[in-house]
C-alpha cells in the first residue's frame, strides 16, 4: 500500500527491484478488494472526487455474493468446497480479501468448538417505540440516535442505538498530504470512533438495513443505505433535516430488491432517516446527527 501511495521508494538503489515491487503491490490490489477500497477512499479524501468508475468495482470483484454464502462452508474441508461449492472455491483461489475471511471464520469456529472462547455473549436486540401513524400504517422509531462525526480522515459513527452493530472500515497508517492540524493547549477530546458501517434489523420485519458512510470532502458525508431480506423489499427512503421551522425533505427515493440508495453530500444538523415498507404498511424511523470536529 505505501508503494502504491509513494510515501516509500522501495528499493530505491535499485531501479529493477523497485518497479518489481510497484508490479507486485499493483497486483495485489486487483486481487483485494479491501485494498482497493482503501485506496478508493484515500482518492477520494485527497482529491474530493471518486476514483473513475469506482462504481463499477463491486461488481466486477463479486465480493458480495460470495461472502453471504462463506457460512455454507463451516466445517468443509478444501475439497469438499471445490466439489460442493466450486464457484465460491474459485473466487476464493484469486480473492485476497474473501479468502482472509473465510480462514477468519474457521479460525474462530475451531476455537469454539474447543471451547476456547468461553461463553458467547448475545448482544441486546434493537429498541424501538411506537410513533403516531396514518390509519392502516404501523410506524417505529428507533430508540436512541446515531452520531455521525465529520473527521479528517474521514466520517465515522461515534453513538449508535442500543443494539445496532458496527464494523469499522480498515485504513492503513499512511500520511496525508496538505499542512499539520494547528495544535492547540488544550487538544478536544474526540469521541471514540465505533466505525463506518452500521446494521440493524428493522422492527416487525424480515428485513435488515445496512448504513455506510462514504467521505464527500471535509465538510460533507454521503449514506449509502442497502436494505435485504428473504423477499425483495419494496421500499420508500425519505432523509429529512430536523429545522426550527419544521421538517425539510432533503432525498426521496423509490428502492427495489436490495438496490443500493446514496444519499449525497449532507452538512452539520439534525436528520430523520425514514425507511417505508409499502408491501407490509410499516414506516421506520431513526434520528441521525451528523457534527464537525
Amino acid at each position: 500500500m505505501a508503494i502504491l501511495l509513494g510515501s516509500v521508494q522501495g528499493r530505491a538503489g535499485d531501479p529493477t527491484l523497485a518497479a518489481r515491487e510497484r508490479r507486485e503491490a499493483e497486483e495485489h490490489v486487483s486481487r483485494c478488494s479491501d485494498c482497493w477500497a482503501v485506496l478508493s477512499l484515500l482518492h477520494e479524501l485527497a482529491t474530493g472526487e471518486p476514483v473513475p468508475g469506482a462504481e463499477r468495482m463491486g461488481a466486477l470483484f463479486g465480493c458480495g455474493p460470495i461472502q453471504d454464502e462463506t457460512y455454507l462452508l463451516a466445517g468443509l474441508t478444501a475439497e469438499e468446497i471445490r466439489r460442493r461449492h466450486p464457484h465460491v472455491a474459485r473466487h476464493l483461489g484469486w480473492c485476497h480479501a474473501c479468502r482472509d475471511r473465510v480462514a477468519e471464520v474457521m479460525t474462530i469456529e475451531r476455537a469454539a468448538a474447543r471451547g476456547d472462547l468461553g461463553p458467547l455473549v448475545v448482544p441486546a436486540a434493537p429498541r424501538s417505540r411506537g410513533a403516531a401513524a396514518r390509519v392502516g400504517e404501523t410506524v417505529r422509531e428507533a430508540v436512541g440516535t446515531a452520531v455521525i462525526q465529520l473527521r479528517r480522515v474521514g466520517a465515522v459513527f461515534t453513538a449508535v442505538p442500543e443494539g445496532f452493530l458496527v464494523s469499522p472500515m480498515a485504513a492503513p497508517a499512511v500520511a496525508f498530504r496538505g499542512p499539520p492540524p494547528k495544535k492547540e493547549k488544550e487538544p478536544k477530546k474526540e469521541a471514540p470512533a465505533l466505525g463506518q458501517k452500521a446494521e440493524f434489523p428493522l422492527p416487525d420485519s424480515p428485513l435488515t438495513a445496512e448504513l455506510t458512510l462514504q467521505p464527500h470532502g471535509p465538510e460533507r458525508v454521503g449514506m449509502a443505505l442497502r436494505v435485504s431480506g428473504d423477499e425483495p423489499p419494496r421500499l420508500s427512503v425519505h432523509v429529512r433535516e430536523i429545522r426550527a421551522e419544521g421538517l425539510e425533505l432533503v432525498g426521496r427515493y423509490s428502492v427495489r430488491g436490495a438496490a443500493m440508495v446514496v444519499v449525497k453530500g449532507l452538512t452539520p444538523g439534525q436528520y430523520v432517516l425514514e425507511i417505508v415498507d409499502k408491501q407490509r404498511a410499516r414506516r421506520f424511523r431513526l434520528r441521525f446527527d451528523i457534527e464537525s470536529t
